[in-house]
């Protein structure tokens, strides 16, 4: 088949809301702060995807976010991914009922990584049949205005085997033929091809568009997704624009993301519109596009993120979530460069994560969860889940076992306890710090000074501890890393329907300082995190979070030791 390079007008599918749920960190927010991020995110795209249905933090969000574009008659589609599996195809068709200007995303990964270890390491048959199965599904459900599937893992698959790839798009394209005959749609099927680690060069990835163009001419439609581990991902995406016609291109505000993100929606709004490649007067008016970059800094503010810098040391960090799960059996699945050159792989837990995450972390800790109902556990998943949304932090493997043993084990932590602090910096820089509070039950009241907040606390708990378990086992600070919390203000978050909401110039005055700590105490790594208005307040509860779940730790396995 010979394909048609002409150029239509670029499509802009925004995934801030989405693929930021896989950023390193994650991102948070409140409810009505996720539905005003997706105000403002819409003004600068044609297709908003929100999220995950199947995932329950996510699914409230759609639905509010749904229901307020219904209110304002935005122009945009919304947009929900999908696996493969009945409860997303049936979740998301439950929740896009009422939107008409709707689509779904179904993926599964493709390629030889991803195979390897997903549904138990089936073969290419399995994957042809599961792709066909939903596929057919989604378009034979009128819900769904559109359909779109990504062959998860997309350049590397086409590397490894020209033909696997061809094979699993010919499957979903019959299967869609199938199922729209129940329906009729004029638009053919969306195939997003990503470049799921990041990979490939440009000219590799124009590769990959170039030989299915050619496969299959003009009978779908095409689109990218280019992650930034090795810096190409806007490159790739203009490029295969220009070069091929690919209209649709994915993007996230100010590059969030995965690891190291992908393409900018910011960026590829000012390329395009600059070269006469995007021409939609709602996105590219004057009075529009002088919006665009204090937009950006408002949508990364309302989900706790600062722009920009973050990109420069994500390499090897994932979240929680879809593919967490990926990660922990075979790196090699998310991070091309793995450990090779030196640095640690890092997997974060945050609001994406399910309880399979959850007992992840119970299993390699020998916490005794099998007689705890599996209801139970999905609740306390959600809970933290929940937790993690709203307090725009990742949930930590302390904090998850910590919390486990006074829910399930109805532990109850008498241990080191902190009721009150003072802390003063003294004109040579020395910080003086006085704590009261009680170790299983004995009360305490010390003072001690160090040349820092993080360090006199340290200092002074480990003191406490050494003395009255009677040993000189020293905790050791791993870690340190602070960051800025923006806050919004609550005025931004509410307009009255039919207006532009409004756009702050600067953080909220209320901004928060965020701070994360590890500690070592023998082969034992705990974290501890905490966030203060008060940016000498939030290192010292910091160290107060990890330091007494730490206490409470060693004692539960402690007595789990001397019970057998």
């Amino acid at each position: 088949m010979i394909a048609s390079k002409e150029r239509r007008e670029p499509i802009i599918f925004d995934t801030t809301l989405r693929e930021g749920f896989q950023t390193p960190g994650g991102i948070g927010g409140s409810l009505e702060e996720r539905v005003y991020a997706a105000a403002l995110i819409q003004n600068y795209a044609h297709w908003v995807e929100i999220g995950m249905p199947a995932n329950n933090v996510d699914y409230d969000i759609i639905s509010a976010i749904r229901d307020r574009f219904l209110a304002e008659k935005y122009p945009v589609g919304l947009a929900v991914l999908a696996r493969c599996a009945d409860l997303d195809v049936e979740r998301s068709a439950e929740v896009m009922a009422s939107y008409p200007n709707n689509l779904i995303h179904l993926f599964v990964g493709t390629s030889d990584e991803h195979r390897a270890v997903r549904f138990g390491g089936q073969d290419k048959d399995y994957y042809a049949q599961k792709i066909s199965k939903y596929v057919e599904m989604a378009a034979a459900n009128p819900v769904f205005l559109r359909v779109m599937f990504s062959p998860e893992d997309s350049y590397r698959t086409w590397a490894q085997d020209h033909e696997t790839l061809i094979r699993f798009i010919e499957a979903a394209k019959k299967a869609y033929d199938r199922g729209n005959t129940k329906v009729g749609r004029k638009e053919p099927v969306i195939f997003n091809l990503p470049d799921t680690v990041g990979a490939s060069t440009v000219e590799e990835f124009c590769g990959v568009i170039e030989h299915v163009q050619q496969v299959f001419g003009n009978d779908v439609e095409w689109s990218v997704h280019c992650h930034n581990d090795n810096r190409m991902s806007q490159a790739q995406a203009l490029t295969v624009y220009e070069r091929f016609g690919v209209p649709w291109i994915q993007t996230t505000f100010a590059q969030l993301g995965e690891r190291n993100g992908i393409a900018a929606t910011d960026l590829t709004v000012k390329i395009l519109s600059e070269r006469g490649y995007l021409n939609e007067p709602r996105i590219t008016s004057l009075d529009n596009l002088r919006l665009l970059d204090p937009t950006m800094n408002a949508i990364m503010w309302t989900l706790g993120r600062m722009v920009p810098k973050e990109h420069l040391d994500r390499t090897n960090i994932s979240t929680a979530g879809i593919h967490t799960d990926l990660v922990v059996k075979d790196t090699s699945t998310y991070h091309i460069r793995g450990d090779r050159y030196g640095s640690q792989i890092y997997i974060e837990l945050g609001p994406t994560s399910g309880s399979k995450q959850v007992i992840d972390v119970l299993e390699k800790n020998r916490f005794p969860y099998t007689n705890v109902p599996k209801e139970d556990i999905e609740k306390f998943t959600e809970r933290l889940k929940h937790e993690s949304n709203a307090g725009k932090f990742p949930i930590s493997e302390t904090h998850i076992l910590y919390e486990a043993l006074k829910e399930f084990l109805r532990f109850e932590d008498d241990g080191l306890k902190v009721t009150k602090y003072r802390s003063i910096t003294k004109y040579d820089g020395v910080e003086l710090v006085g704590i009261s509070g009680s170790i299983d039950g004995t009360p305490f009241r010390k003072v001690h000074k160090s040349r820092g907040p993080v360090e006199a606390v340290m200092e002074l708990l480990n003191g406490v501890i050494n003395e009255h378990r009677g040993t000189d086992s020293e905790i050791a600070l791993v870690d340190y890393l602070p960051y800025i919390v923006p806050i919004i203000g609550k005025e931004y978050l509410n307009w009255e329907v039919g207006q532009r909401p409004q756009i702050p110039r600067e953080v909220g005055k209320h901004a928060h300082q965020g701070v994360y700590l590890m500690f070592r105490n023998g082969s034992g790594v705990y974290q501890g995190w905490a966030r203060h208005e008060n940016s000498s307040k939030a290192p010292i509860d910091a160290v107060i979070d990890g330091m007494t779940k730490m206490y409470a730790l060693q004692k539960w396995q402690n007595l789990a030791r001397h019970s057998k």
